[in-house]
Parts: structure tokens; C-alpha cells; sequence
């Protein structure tokens, strides 16, 4: 076991691994039903098991960049296979994750699969389309990588922990909303921690609870934009703040919130929240 919740893999070319996955994955579709969304997800790490089973697995291009796209998806295909012959309407999704971003060079992901499209390594100081920013560049290549593959796709945006320093993203973010509509994504996950939560004694008395009192904007804007991506986010903005802020707004917020998206979109630099956006 790794630091913290990070684990290693077990062997995913193993077949009692498979059966162990199934009766598991069986389990809970029996009971949350077949109308459930299913996510087929590893351990929170990026060690993977080195057997030559599993090595064989890689094609040269993913050994080269370290990546495991197709050992996963060839542990997912052969998963669902044998999970959809019991339960057709199961919703089943995989993810593109950690060193498995990219779609997998040696196998074609199931077409009856979604893909959870977790890139936590992109900028978010940056539009994801920023034709300026070298990560993005990468990502964005990545996300039009399946959407030629066809599979059902949304994005899981890990900007919580960034919410903690004030990072005003209610300008990028919106943008990539509408980016995700050109590129098919059906849709985002834009994790928070609620105000109104029960905390236990890792995380009560500290800033986690009070996430959203530095992003409210951007998750305002995140829930109005899925509905319809083509609205004005002007207006919204402007009335949303009013709002909140009630004179306040009109008394040196406005003039806040401009200084400090100004301040966040020149200088530079790329921020995030891994290692490749430092």
C-alpha cells in the first residue's frame, strides 16, 4: 500500500481477478438496479502489476509514455462482455484516468461502454481550447482521441482542491463547457464538498467545508450552462454576484472579482491540480 489511499493494482490479466470484479460489479447491479450508472474504475495509484502476462499487454507506443490504456480497456471489455450477457441494460462506464488518459492504442473500447473522462492534469488557468497553453494542447488532443472512438463520454473535474486558494475559473470553465458540446461530451461532474455536510475529524475545522464560498460562480454557472451552453454569461454573472453580494457588489466586489481574474489570466504559467499544470 502506497502513502495515503493510493494502492496498487492487482493483476487485471489474472482471470480470478475478473471473477472477483464480476460477482462484485453483479452484486450492486442487483442491488441499485440495471437503471444505475456503474463506474469500473482501479485503485486510487498508479502501480500496475509487472507480470509478463500483463506487460504483454502493452503495445510499444503506451510502453513508451508508461501508459496501461490497453491492459485497462482489455480488462473493462472483457468485464462488461460477461456483465451484459446477464444484466443488457446495465449502464456501464470505464474511465480515462491517471496513466491512462489517452484512448488505448492495442484494443477498441466496448461501443456499449461510456467513458468518465477524468483528466485532473490539465490547466485550468487555461481554456482547454487556448491554443497558448502546452497541457491543454495535450488534453484537448486526447478528448477528440475518443470522441472518434463514439463511446458515451463525461468529464470528471477535479477543481476542488484548487477552489481552496480562490483560483476564479467562472470565465475558462464556461468556455470548456461549451468546447465539451462541440467535442460530444454529454455532460460534467464538477465535484465540491456541501456546505451543509457532516464532517468528520479529518476534514471539520478546516477549509474543505467552505470550498464553495470561493467557486459559487463557477458552479453556478456550471449547473446554468449544462442546461443550455449557449447562454450569455454576462448577464448571469453580473446578476448572480449582485445578488449574492447584495451592495457590496457595487462597493469594491466587482472591482475584486476583476482584479483577481485579471490577475489569473496574465500571469504566467499554467496552474491545476497535478503535477503537470505546477
Amino acid at each position: 500500500i502506497l502513502p495515503g489511499m493510493h494502492r496498487f493494482q492487482p493483476c487485471t490479466s489474472h482471470p480470478k481477478t475478473t471473477e472477483l470484479m464480476l460477482a462484485t460489479l453483479e452484486h450492486w447491479i442487483k442491488q441499485w438496479g440495471q437503471d444505475s450508472i456503474f463506474v469500473i474504475g482501479n485503485n486510487d495509484g498508479t502501480s500496475w502489476c509487472q507480470c509478463e502476462h500483463c506487460r504483454a499487454l502493452d503495445p510499444p507506443e503506451e510502453k513508451k509514455i508508461r501508459s496501461v490504456a490497453t491492459r485497462y480497456w482489455t480488462f473493462v471489455n472483457g468485464l462488461v462482455t460477461r456483465a451484459l450477457e446477464k444484466y443488457p441494460d446495465a449502464e456501464l462506464y470505464g474511465w480515462a484516468y491517471q496513466n491512462f488518459h489517452q484512448p488505448p492504442a492495442g484494443i477498441v473500447p466496448d461501443s456499449r461502454v461510456g467513458v468518465q473522462l477524468a483528466f485532473n492534469n490539465r490547466c485550468t488557468r487555461h481554456a482547454l481550447d487556448d491554443p497558448a497553453c502546452p497541457v491543454n494542447a495535450r488534453f484537448l488532443g486526447h478528448f477528440k482521441g475518443w470522441q472518434r472512438l463514439g463511446n458515451p463520454s463525461f468529464t470528471w473535474e477535479q477543481m476542488n482542491a484548487g477552489f481552496r486558494w480562490y483560483m476564479p475559473l467562472e470565465r475558462t470553465y464556461p468556455r470548456d463547457i461549451k468546447t465539451f458540446q462541440t467535442l460530444g461530451v454529454g455532460g460534467t461532474m464538477l465535484p465540491i464538498a456541501p456546505p451543509d455536510g457532516v464532517y468528520g475529524p479529518v476534514y471539520d475545522n478546516t477549509t474543505v467545508p467552505d470550498q464553495w464560498r470561493n467557486a459559487w460562480q463557477t458552479i453556478y454557472l456550471t449547473a446554468q450552462l449544462l442546461w443550455d451552453a449557449d447562454r450569455d454569461l454576462d448577464p448571469m454573472l453580473e446578476e448572480a454576484n449582485a445578488l449574492f453580494y447584495g451592495p457590496a457588489w457595487n462597493n469594491g466586489m466587482r472591482a475584486f472579482r476583476d482584479r483577481l481574474m485579471k490577475a489569473s489570466a496574465e500571469t504566467p504559467g499554467c496552474f491545476g491540480y497535478l503535477n503537470d499544470t505546477p
